[in-house]
């Protein structure tokens, strides 16, 4: 598995591929938006990275030659990340975190929202700790 930079129009493909066939990504989404499909949840992230992400840098994660995922971050946050489906293995997920790890280097953020607790619970099992966490969102920190 490896990453690199990728253009807006990639990052979309990204996005698209990590969510299609995810049963229960409209449960764990942002609270204050509405999305009724994958087409939603693909413009949502990659505006609000867009507006938001100036100084992002974005990566499409691939296995071999193909494009399974992303990941975003500024500076010292982990912005946004997901991995397709079938994908979401122990293996593959260990694999995305040393990626995202090796990027960032040292002290590691995210914000998370707060019902998206497979996502807490993933970067927790990377040995990210909970700092704050309210109804709404969640930070972790290593």
């Amino acid at each position: 598995m490896n990453a690199k930079e990728i253009n807006n129009t990639q990052f979309k493909d990204a996005i698209r591929i990590a969510f299609s066939n995810d049963k229960d990504v409209f449960a764990l989404y942002c609270p204050l938006v509405e999305v009724q499909n994958v087409d939603d949840i693909v413009n949502d992230i990659s505006k609000r990275i867009g507006k938001d992400g100036k100084e992002a840098t974005i990566k499409g994660v691939y296995e071999k030659s193909k494009l399974v995922g992303y990941y975003v971050y500024d500076k010292h946050t982990l912005v946004s990340f997901a991995l397709s489906v079938e994908y979401r293995t122990r293996k593959y997920l260990n694999n995305l975190f040393s990626l995202i790890r090796s990027d960032m280097k040292g002290h590691i953020q995210a914000y998370m929202w707060s019902r998206n607790f497979r996502a807490i619970k993933y970067l927790c099992k990377q040995g990210m700790k909970i700092g704050n966490q309210d109804e709404l969102i969640t930070h972790l920190i290593l």
